[in-house]
């Protein structure tokens, strides 16, 4: 089970409560937010992605997913 911890952030919390953001959302970030650290640390992206993948029982194509969405520019 993805463990789902809201920030104090009323806006998501309102969004998620709503129905329009759902635990996947926040599960990506968290995903985005561990690979974005590794990478700070002086990893090269394919070790960073692969201990992402590791820490959170992933495969890395969710990783890469998680990347590509959260680092979207629309």
């Amino acid at each position: 089970m993805i463990d789902l911890i809201l920030e104090n952030e009323d806006v998501l919390k309102r969004l998620f409560r709503s129905g329009l953001l759902s635990p996947k959302v926040f599960f990506y970030r968290n995903l985005y937010l561990d690979y974005d650290a590794n990478v700070k640390m002086g990893f090269k992206n394919s070790v960073a992605i692969s201990r992402t993948a590791k820490k959170f029982g992933v495969c890395v194509n969710t990783v890469y997913k998680a990347i590509n969405i959260m680092s979207s520019k629309n």
